[in-house]
């Protein structure tokens, strides 16, 4: 996506998920300003033996990622039986997951600007579920503010290792 600025808000979502043995496709973002609020999410998820893809922002003057959804949203995870409690709202962010035990590698995400702001609940995640290694998360800023509960992951609920910030 080329554009002046970018904004996402009210539970919009960007996605290239992948559910079988295909690669995730990747998310690339080149703008002055950059926006996901209010539930919002970029997502690159693997949930099957495919490689989750990378999500590159490249924002000029600055990158805010801020809030949660007033409404619970429940993920689509074919592999869940039961719907999870997410506690009232969906995290807006960015997020590059391996989601099920046997998926494939975690997805890699990069943010280049000026100035990020990551607040009010924001999550960036990658986070790995799996077997295989989750992604990496390189945040390359002037000025970078974290606040009110926001948090920048890269986990490991699974064998598979954690990647790096």
């Amino acid at each position: 996506i080329q554009a002046k600025n970018v904004s996402l808000s009210e539970l919009a979502r960007l996605s290239t998920n992948t559910f079988g043995s295909g690669a995730g496709g990747n998310i690339n973002i080149e703008t002055t300003s950059f926006s996901v609020t209010g539930g919002s999410r970029v997502e690159a998820i693997t949930v099957g033996a495919g490689t989750a893809g990378s999500i590159l922002i490249n924002a000029s003057d600055s990158v805010t990622l801020s809030g949660v959804s007033p409404i619970a949203v429940v993920p689509f995870i074919p592999e869940l039986e039961s719907a999870p409690d997410l506690g009232g709202g969906s995290a807006s962010g960015l997020y590059a997951n391996a989601n099920a035990e046997e998926s494939g590698l975690g997805g890699s995400i990069e943010i280049n600007t000026g100035t990020l702001r990551v607040a009010d609940g924001a999550i960036v995640s990658a986070r790995t579920l799996s077997t295989a290694q989750g992604g990496d998360i390189a945040i390359n800023v002037n000025n970078f503010e974290l606040t009110g509960g926001s948090q920048i992951l890269a986990s490991s609920f699974g064998k598979g290792e954690a990647g790096s910030i």
